[in-house]
């Protein structure tokens, strides 16, 4: 009877277990054909690109391209949790790579370098990851034009892959590019020798106003003057004897003061003591700036109408320091945690300025709408979105309302502001109205007609002043900040693009390019100018006009900065 009672208790157990061995089975069995599926696809995906590789006709066609990218994405899609999903997000990025060697479109490139870092965000054990991060060195160095920016890449891979079969490639472009950016950081030539660009000047020159903005390690000082002149610049040495500090002395040849105009101009800033100025001969004017903690100076010329702009630069002691002497540049090196301030972690203010305004009224487009409301309403919506995101930020506008401010001003708030991000906000125009898009340019020379085109456009001058201030921009940029404007350059446009992408058809890129604006000159962090569209186009004149596609502008230019700033986080922390 006791055994009788037990066997259902047992057939019960026998049950269970049978049922939970197959349910084991089962899921094995789903494993292994889910593995296989996997694999089938990613068999799939690699064909295709075998096929396109043989075939240098099928390489001339996007469609080609596209079919191989969409059976690869598939792959990572369906079986994240394989270990094809890596190797299938390196390829995506290999072929987008290829393709943009065809199609030159800076999108192609964009998608690239962000399949690379996603595979080094979500995969980084896997044995791709040194690989994809040599890619992004690449990408920089030989795509974008950037060894900067190239070195900090190439230096990862060892940092994060120290066992990665990447390194010893990583090391020799290291070293490569330390030797080409040494042979770069020549120090410049001293002051006293530089020599201007000499003009034809017949009519005698009136000496106009002379102004300045300053702060305490910054001031600007503006000569504007009836016509252009020739000039010289030197130092003058300090004078204990007659109690006289460093001077910066600017002789202007064929040039007078009416009799009505001042002859001292006070500024006290702790930088500059005042500007005098005085008929010192018959044709000659002389300009002196008393210093008091000169570190260096920087002297050009701007068009239409001619001013000679002055930036001098000095420190926060309150001591005289011996100026202009040349430095041996140190060879840069790599970012690391300790200069997490300096890359901009610690970014506190930003400016924005609304190009044009007042009696400029910048391009005026497709039934008369004007670039400088236009660009004004796309700033003050920046402004609020930058303070939601970033409450305890400081954003300051170059103008509030519907005033002229001249170019050179607009730096030298920035600059007094001590401002570490400067973004230019402008709508561009063209004479073919067919033409639309959305560009972002960084100060630079000129890499084609178009670039000087715009740069013209933005500085109402002629493409000759433009010619004109290339050949002395060299001298310019020695302490600019070209590579950090580049960078955000590239982040701001792709960022841009992309939620006017999501939200509206017919945004063509047109990428990151380089001119000499000269609202960008002498700029000390950061800054760039974006074409946000073309006024002059039907279509994307009425979206300017138009406050949602205001608002899609001001947050891609936002996610563009935001991105900025969360890159060199990464890169100085080597995360």
């Amino acid at each position: 009877m006791r055994n009788s009672r037990n066997t259902p208790k047992l057939f019960i157990l026998v049950f269970l277990g049978l049922l939970l061995l197959s349910s084991a089975w089962c899921q094995h069995l789903d494993a292994a054909t889910h593995k296989n599926t996997a694999h089938i696809a990613f068999e799939r995906a690699r064909n295709l690109y075998k096929a396109l590789m043989r075939s240098t006709t099928r390489q001339k066609y996007r469609c080609y391209w596209i079919d191989a990218i969409t059976a690869y994405r598939k792959v990572y899609v369906m079986y994240p949790g394989t270990s094809y999903a890596f190797r299938s997000r390196y390829m995506v990025g290999k072929l987008y790579l290829g393709l943009y060697k065809y199609s030159r479109k800076p999108g192609d490139l964009d998608t690239a370098e962000e399949a690379f870092r996603t595979v080094i965000r979500k995969h980084p054990k896997s044995y791709l990851a040194d690989d994809a991060q040599y890619k992004l060195g690449e990408i920089y160095e030989i795509y974008r034009h950037n060894p900067d920016r190239a070195l900090v890449e190439y230096s990862l891979v060892e940092k994060k892959f120290p066992k990665g079969d990447m390194v010893k490639a990583a090391r020799a472009k290291v070293a490569s590019l330390k030797k080409t950016l040494a042979k770069k950081a020549k120090p410049p030539a001293p002051r006293t020798k530089a020599t201007p660009v000499r003009r034809k000047v017949t009519k005698p020159v009136a000496v106009k106003d002379i102004r300045h903005w300053s702060s305490k390690d910054y001031t600007r000082v503006v000569i504007d003057l009836t016509g252009p002149v020739n000039y010289t610049n030197r130092i003058l040495p300090e004078d204990k004897k007659h109690h006289k500090p460093v001077r910066i002395c600017l002789d202007l040849e064929n040039t007078y003061v009416p009799k009505s105009f001042k002859s001292s101009f006070p500024i006290g800033d702790g930088l500059l003591q005042a500007v005098r100025i005085g008929q010192f001969s018959k044709k000659i004017v002389r300009v002196v700036l008393d210093t008091q903690t000169l570190v260096d100076y920087k002297i050009f010329t701007l068009e239409d109408p001619f001013r000679i702009v002055i930036d001098a630069l000095g420190n926060h002691s309150g001591t005289r320091t011996p100026p202009l002497k040349p430095k041996v540049s140190i060879p840069r090196k790599i970012p690391n945690a300790s200069l997490v301030q300096q890359l901009g972690l610690g970014i506190k203010t930003i400016v924005i300025d609304p190009g044009h305004g007042g009696r400029d009224c910048g391009a005026i487009g497709y039934r008369r709408i004007k670039e400088k409301k236009v660009v004004l309403a796309i700033a003050k919506r920046l402004k609020e979105e930058i303070k939601k995101r970033h409450p305890h930020m400081r954003v300051i506008l170059t103008r509030y309302k519907d005033r002229y401010i001249s170019l050179e001003e607009r730096t030298a708030i920035a600059n007094t502001r001590k401002a570490d991000l400067f973004v230019s906000i402008h709508a561009n125009a063209h004479r073919n109205r067919r033409v639309s898009g959305v560009e972002t340019f960084f100060l630079n020379f000129a890499t084609d007609e178009e670039a000087v085109r715009v740069a013209a456009l933005e500085n109402a001058t002629s493409r000759k002043s433009i010619s004109d201030l290339q050949s002395i921009l060299h001298d310019l940029m020695l302490n600019s900040k070209i590579a950090e404007s580049s960078n955000l350059a590239y982040m701001v446009q792709r960022k841009l693009v992309r939620r006017l992408r999501s939200k509206f058809r017919h945004v063509r890129d047109h990428g990151v390019k380089q001119a000499p604006f000269y609202v960008l000159i002498g700029a000390k962090m950061p800054a760039i100018l974006v074409e946000t569209s073309y006024i002059s186009n039907p279509m994307e004149a009425k979206r300017l006009n138009n406050s949602r596609y205001q608002r899609e502008i001001a947050k891609g230019i936002a996610d563009g900065i935001d991105a900025y700033i969360s890159q060199i986080h990464s890169l100085a922390l080597g995360s």
